[in-house]
């Protein structure tokens, strides 16, 4: 479900943003979760080398008291890769000419960014909800919120 979200994501960063040549959503083990690259690129050598590049970047920060990562830039004669932090578990890896406008890009990739973390966030909801299924039971859930009530509410029955 995530991977088609991600995919969409990154579907409507590419049309709205005709610069970016290349996008990429990797998780923070190096694993590439969605992608839009060019034919010869390896998509596995990037989400490893992007997911390494990041946290090395938040070693650098850490060590040097910068606060927290953001985003980092890597930038070529031809073409800049820009690396975004987006969530806890999630990076945006976009490859733009290095004429590109590099502010509206940036602004496209926070917004993407906050999507992902979204996303990740929605993802951990459900993932709760279907723990507290799986050690408790539907019934025993159901149980327990037919007995709950807010101050200033009626009960439905128990307390």
């Amino acid at each position: 479900m995530i991977e088609s979200t991600f995919h969409e994501v990154l579907r409507d960063l590419i049309k709205r943003n005709p610069e970016v040549e290349a996008a990429a959503i990797v998780n923070s083990q190096g694993i590439c979760n969605a992608s839009y690259l060019r034919p010869g690129i390896d998509e596995e050598g990037v989400a490893a080398m992007s997911a390494a590049i990041l946290a090395l970047g938040e070693n650098v920060l850490s060590e040097m008291k910068g606060g927290k990562l953001s985003e980092v830039y890597i930038k070529g004669t031809d073409r800049m890769v820009l690396i975004v932090s987006a969530g806890k578990e999630y990076l945006l890896f976009l490859v733009i000419p290095v004429f590109a406008k590099l502010g509206l890009i940036l602004m496209e990739a926070k917004r993407v960014s906050k999507k992902i973390q979204e996303s990740e966030e929605q993802m951990e909801s459900e993932s709760s909800i279907s723990q507290l299924l799986d050690e408790f039971g539907e019934d025993e859930i159901t149980k327990f919120l037919e007995e709950f009530s807010l101050p200033g509410e009626e009960s439905s029955g128990g307390i």
